[in-house]
């Protein structure tokens, strides 16, 4: 049995399943005692040049590799005989496993898994300005080798924790845990994200990779579907070290929030339901915000955001105004329905929501009775 694995993936295109290496470390006793990589070659050649740009690997490399599926009878041992699994920015990490697991119909193996960063926040009093791995690295004055071959990243986020642990003069990663009562996630209540989109595809600013950051990090802590009191406190010192982002959906809400519910350093039901919604709503606001109810066309106002799969924007505002509707450009009071388009957008893919969806968003909120749709709700009722 393992103390722990550390784990890390890199993915050929934007598409989860699309694994194209894996790194995995074992640690028992403080010590390394085993690592393997893999090549993978992924369900389709689709290799994007940014995702080669990062990782070096192409589709020659791995064309004649093994799928994941075979490789999993290689690797399954690691997620069955270890205490914890650990990744970092784990939502990520999870999210492809999950999905190559359900690209190949293997059955589910549960398993308890920690995002390191949450560790090296404790760990470095939040005093590191970004808590991606080259800077975790530089801070614990970790070798981080290659970055973004997936052997030497998985070895460098294990040697960051064993530093950690003789830091503490702790040998068994279960005591670092309990000594910084660290929440523990299990897989099978993974929150999965289907596609991926990296800040390298288009030049965002530092405050929507921020918003990035957040929202995983928000999916990360609701991927079990409760909220406890040092989750809030981990979210709250994250609030905390990034100011720049007052006035972005929804993090003055949840800075009003956390400051609600350290007035007392007692979190109510009522606070824990109140910030499991926001960040469900942060994450997936059509899934936490919208209804399946049968939409009213005749004179209703609608808005249409993000790009849509169904048809251009016009060609979907005239299906919309054959049935009575009448498009609008922008959300106001007067706004009946915001369909959100099937392919999203660039904004809110980054955790960015944009004006309409975060305006639609707080007027709810304020008791506007807007209706926030799928492109997909919408489209039924054409059927």
């Amino acid at each position: 049995m393992y103390d722990f694995i550390t784990i890390d993936f890199e993915i050929a295109n934007k598409n989860m399943d699309s694994a194209c290496s894996i790194g995995i470390t074992a640690v028992k006793d403080c010590e390394i005692i085993k690592k393997e990589y893999f090549l993978i070659n992924p369900p389709t050649p689709e290799f994007d040049i940014k995702n080669t740009n990062i990782h070096g690997i192409t589709y020659d490399m791995v064309k004649n590799e093994y799928s994941f599926a075979d490789i999993w009878n290689n690797i399954k041992d690691y997620f069955e005989h270890s205490c914890f699994v650990v990744a970092h920015n784990a939502q990520f990490d999870m999210s492809v496993l999950r999905c190559c697991l359900d690209r190949y119909s293997i059955p589910l193996t549960d398993f308890d898994y920690i995002d390191s960063i949450n560790i090296i926040r404790r760990e470095s009093d939040s005093s590191l300005s970004s808590y991606n791995l080259e800077s975790s690295a530089a801070y614990f004055s970790v070798d981080i080798g290659t970055h973004h071959n997936a052997l030497d990243d998985s070895t460098t986020v294990a040697n960051i924790l064993i530093q950690i642990l003789k830091n503490h003069d702790i040998v068994h990663f279960q005591d670092l845990c309990k000594h910084y009562q660290q929440y523990v996630h299990q897989f099978s209540k993974l929150n999965v994200n289907r596609t991926f989109y990296t800040k390298f595809q288009t030049k965002y600013s530092d405050n929507t990779i921020a918003m990035q950051e957040l929202k995983s990090y928000a999916a990360s802590i609701i991927s079990d579907g409760e909220v406890d009191i040092q989750e809030i406190m981990d979210l709250s010192d994250w609030i905390s070290n990034h100011p720049d982002l007052a006035g972005y959906y929804p993090f003055d809400k949840i800075s009003e929030l956390c400051d609600s519910i350290f007035e007392d350093n007692i979190i109510s039901d009522d606070e824990r339901e109140q910030m499991l919604f926001l960040l469900k709503q942060f994450v997936n606001p059509m899934e936490a915000g919208c209804c399946n109810c049968n939409i009213i066309f005749s004179e209703k106002i609608f808005v249409l955001s993000g790009d849509f799969t169904s048809g251009s924007k016009k060609e979907v505002e005239a299906k919309i105004a054959e049935k009575g509707g009448i498009c609008k450009s922008g959300v106001t009071k007067k706004t009946d329905y915001l369909i959100v388009g099937g392919a999203g957008s660039d904004n809110w893919k980054f955790g960015n929501y944009g004006a309409k969806v975060s305006k639609a968003l707080e007027m709810q909120e304020n008791g506007h009775p807007i209706v926030i749709l799928k492109e997909s709700d919408l489209m039924q009722c054409f059927e």
